[in-house]
């Protein structure tokens, strides 16, 4: 197959990139990658930093652009993301294609990584799989019977807005749900909520983050140890409700958890095995992502290709 040129497009709410590569029908090869500041409350000053960048691509080939949702993907509108209030129904693919008369396409960045480690990664191989990404929040892609599923309105796999509790605080707009307990968001602020009045090294910081959780429970500290524990209950717990309702052969967890195997593999394992159905739990996987910190490169790459 001849090689075909790919640009992604990555718009996140403190920075965007501009990727490039090319395909030959099986790898991506040549990839470059150019970082710059989102202005998450104007979206024109946004675009024309995207434009600039994409204009000095000689063979731009088919584009894609990622980013979180709301979407309407259908109509490659983004419609006003929480991280992004400037983006108010914004048509991406009208503005792009306008210019550049390519193929545009805008998918879910979560999506947009389940289909990375599909194609690239840890999902190679799989036929059901679930990505999850556990940043500063977490959601979920699907691949379902070896493709992509996004749902009716390109919204299926918002696993962050899920209630695990009627109680606890408040993530994702919905009290008690998955993005209240397990996000490098919440390991922080619950961190820097409990510390207080405590003996814990957690109080040598001025604030507190999940990478300054995972360091000192590392070092031994009781506070952190029960905080990541929490964390991998109820990862685990998320997972096992993932497994049981679309039967997977594997689920891939990007983020925090492969920076942090060592505090949370084998608890989250548990978790999911005490929580799911046996039979299911038996014929799935729980890995970590393989694409690491390749895979903002990859996952604005991958929808180009699809």
């Amino acid at each position: 197959m001849k090689k075909i040129a790919l640009t992604g497009v990555s718009i996140g709410g403190t920075k965007s990139a501009v990727s490039h590569a090319f395909f030959d029908g099986k790898e991506l090869s040549d990839i470059s990658k150019v970082t710059f500041p989102t202005n998450p409350l104007n979206a024109d000053e946004t675009i024309d930093k995207i434009i600039k960048e994409l204009d000095k691509i000689e063979d731009v080939g088919k584009i894609s652009v990622i980013c979180g949702g709301p979407l309407d993907c259908k109509r490659g509108i983004i419609q006003k993301p929480p991280h992004l209030p400037g983006f108010d129904n914004v048509n991406i693919i009208k503005i792009l294609n306008g210019r550049y008369g390519a193929e545009v396409t805008l998918l879910n960045d979560a999506d947009a990584c389940a289909l990375a480690e599909f194609l690239f990664g840890a999902g190679k191989g799989s036929e059901n799989m679930a990505f999850l990404t556990f940043g500063t929040g977490i959601g979920s892609g699907l691949i379902l019977g070896g493709k992509l599923y996004t749902g009716n309105n390109g919204m299926a796999g918002e696993i962050g807005h899920l209630r695990l509790s009627k109680s606890g605080e408040i993530g994702y707009g919905k009290r008690g749900s998955v993005e209240s307990f397990v996000s490098g968001g919440a390991i922080g602020e619950n961190a820097n909520k409990r510390r207080i009045g405590r003996d814990t090294l957690l109080n040598s910081y001025e604030k507190v983050t999940a990478k300054e959780v995972a360091e000192c429970a590392r070092k031994g500290d009781k506070l952190s140890i029960k905080i990541m524990n929490e964390v991998a209950d109820k990862l685990g717990e998320t997972v096992s409700i993932l497994i049981d309702m679309l039967n997977l052969d594997r689920v891939v967890i990007g983020g925090i958890y492969p920076r942090c195997l060592d505090i949370l593999e084998k608890k989250v394992i548990r978790s999911a095995k005490k929580n799911s159905i046996g039979a299911n739990f038996d014929v799935c996987e729980i890995v970590p992502s393989k694409l690491g910190e390749s895979i903002d490169e990859y996952s604005s790459l991958a929808p180009a290709i699809i």
